[in-house]
């Protein structure tokens, strides 16, 4: 599939636009321009824009011309295109006059052209109306055209839609002609602007922009490009593109990190520089050596207090070296629920490991999972209880029975993430594959590969039997169609063990597809039985 668009973002308003100056900054660049003489325009403008502030101005004086810009090479030969004009006039034509043309050569397949009365009419290769607009274009506003032309001398069809309201995905009005058309055959020129029929003077002046043409389908409405993350590398998402619920990354600005998977379970995901890892639960008495610590033991760790004044280590590791802290809300509604452990939470923790042993023998009851006695703990570290300490000491050891029982609560509390009497899990499918956002050079052939991973009755399951299917669409509307996928191979990464497959495309001027300088929506399409799963895999930005 090959689409080529032009926003004319990337000219000077004034400047005669050619092939040389017409590509960066504003899309695909023009194969051909014909500026008409005599004083007449074929220019960036400011003067009005349908996006952006730049659009494509064409007009002629008292000689006469024809003002177009064109793609031939770029598209080549087709037997099929699609095309998207926004178009602004402040008055109907004088005469007859063309704002699309497909060529054979020379030779004229199909065009379209504004009549005196402000209606569209599609011309056949005779230059004799195929059809004509019921209703007229909009005055002093910009419009969109769209509709595709199929080449033949004899089963020519060619389809026309206005959209009054020049972003709007509902068309005004819509005419498709019958499949008999003489539309010459398989095209290879294709003018924006009158490029065809007679030279004219005194046309215009009237603005096109955000034109476009495709071999694989409706183009639809220009949408504002989305925000691709600082960091380019492939797989790796800036950190600086998303929100943390307790606090800013704590890590350097533009530190790289990968998404490898989320914790259903504990609805927490860890972080270390370059990593993401999902957080999981800890066998009790142990604590995970990992780039994320969170407290998940068993009743019998329950003296595994953290002595950090209120606050549960459950962050990764800075880059660094220091730990990131989140307070204890962390613990969320399985805590805050108990009102009764609400107030007794920052006592408890602000309590060292040597308190707590002492708070649980007075109640006959001592720490199973603590390695090593409080009288260790205080010859290793050589230092005194604080007054704090202390403090929380005396008024644990005159309720001791009663914080005791609650210590073994909140210990049963965290390893269980127990769930309100009425709770439903995050939605899920049974297919999952990495999104990312991935860039390379149009001179580039090279494969994009998704990691997919997927499971069947809650078991993994192995897709690579399955037929997988690519489509790479210019606009996040627009839906792919049976003429825009593209096979995709499967690979098998059993290192991985969150996404042990991929499925990849290979992209490029050598490859199986090569859609050209834009950005793309990644589509991946998975044939299974009875599933036929339709992904969105993430962005591609060739450039």
């Amino acid at each position: 599939m090959t689409t080529l668009v032009n926003s004319f973002e990337g000219g000077t308003t004034g400047t005669t636009i050619s092939t040389g100056n017409s590509g960066p900054g504003s899309g695909n660049a023009f194969d051909a321009v014909s500026a008409p003489g005599g004083g007449g325009t074929l220019a960036f403008s400011n003067a009005e824009a349908a996006h952006g502030s730049l659009a494509c101005d064409l007009a002629t004086t008292g000689t006469t011309g024809t003002p177009y810009v064109a793609w031939t090479t770029s598209m080549g030969s087709q037997a099929q295109v699609w095309f998207r004009l926004y178009l602004y006039f402040t008055a109907n034509p004088s005469a007859t006059q063309r704002v699309f043309a497909a060529l054979q050569g020379g030779t004229a397949c199909a065009t379209i052209a504004v009549g005196t009365s402000g209606k569209l009419q599609f011309l056949n290769a005779a230059g004799s109306a195929i059809f004509t607009q019921t209703g007229t274009i909009p005055l002093n506003q910009w419009f969109r055209i769209e509709g595709f032309i199929i080449g033949s001398a004899t089963v020519g069809q060619v389809e026309l839609k206005r959209f009054n309201s020049p972003d709007s995905t509902v068309a005004s009005e819509t005419n498709t002609s019958a499949a008999s058309q003489n539309t010459t055959g398989a095209m290879d020129t294709y003018r924006f602007g009158h490029g065809a029929g007679s030279a004219l003077a005194n046309l215009g002046p009237w603005w096109q922009d955000d034109i476009g043409l495709s071999n694989g389908g409706y183009l639809g409405p220009v949408i504002p490009p989305v925000a691709v993350p600082a960091v380019a590398p492939p797989g790796f998402l800036s950190p600086a593109a998303f929100s943390f619920p307790h606090g800013p990354w704590p890590g350097p600005a533009n530190s790289p990190v990968t998404f490898r998977a989320v914790s259903a379970s504990h609805g927490v995901m860890t972080r270390s520089t370059g990593k993401l890892v999902p957080a999981s639960p800890v066998p009790a008495g142990k604590l995970k050596k990992s780039a994320a610590k969170k407290l998940a033991a068993a009743p019998s760790a329950a003296g595994k207090l953290p002595r950090s004044a209120g606050k549960i280590l459950v962050a990764a590791t800075h880059p660094a070296g220091a730990l990131a802290k989140v307070p204890r809300k962390l613990l969320g509604s399985t805590v805050t629920a108990k009102g009764a452990l609400r107030k007794t939470i920052p006592r408890l923790l602000a309590a060292t490991a040597a308190t707590a042993a002492k708070v649980l023998r007075s109640a006959g009851k001592r720490l199973t999972a603590t390695p090593r006695s409080a009288a260790t703990l205080a010859r290793s570290t050589a230092k005194p209880l604080s007054a704090r300490a202390a403090a929380a000491a005396g008024l644990i050891r005159g309720r001791a029975k009663t914080l005791a029982a609650r210590v073994a609560t909140l210990a049963r509390l965290i390893a269980q993430s127990p769930a309100p009497s009425f709770k439903i899990g995050i939605p899920q499918t049974e297919w999952h594959v990495s999104i990312t956002a991935i860039g390379i050079s149009q001179l580039s052939t090279q494969y994009i590969l998704i990691p997919v991973a997927a499971a069947r009755n809650g078991n993994a399951y192995n897709p690579t039997a399955d037929t997988v299917q690519f489509a790479f669409m210019p606009q996040a509307t627009q839906v792919p169609g049976s003429g825009n996928w593209v096979a995709g191979v499967w690979e098998t990464d059993s290192s991985n063990l969150i996404y042990p497959y991929g499925a990849k495309c290979l992209v490029g001027p050598a490859g199986i597809t090569n859609p050209g300088i834009g950005t793309y929506v990644i589509y991946i399409k998975i044939t299974d039985n009875p599933e036929i799963p339709v992904l969105i895999a993430g962005q591609l930005q060739i450039s």
